[in-house]
């Protein structure tokens, strides 16, 4: 079970994940991702954002 704090600590990281996505920012991306799935592995947004972002950067 994971306290308010790191609640919280995720919710951040998802908007700033979304932010990044928002100005197709594929670098910064992963590692918010990878960040969020590191706090709740099920978290099906940041997976989402993940593969997203890979299929974005191989098609530069």
């Amino acid at each position: 079970m994971t306290t308010e704090r790191i609640n919280r600590r995720n919710e951040r990281l998802l908007d700033q994940l979304e932010e990044a996505a928002d100005i197709e920012d594929w670098e910064t991306a992963p590692r918010l991702s990878r960040q969020v799935v590191a706090i709740d592995r099920e978290n099906a947004d940041a997976a989402a954002f993940l593969e997203m972002a890979g299929d974005m950067r191989g098609r530069r």
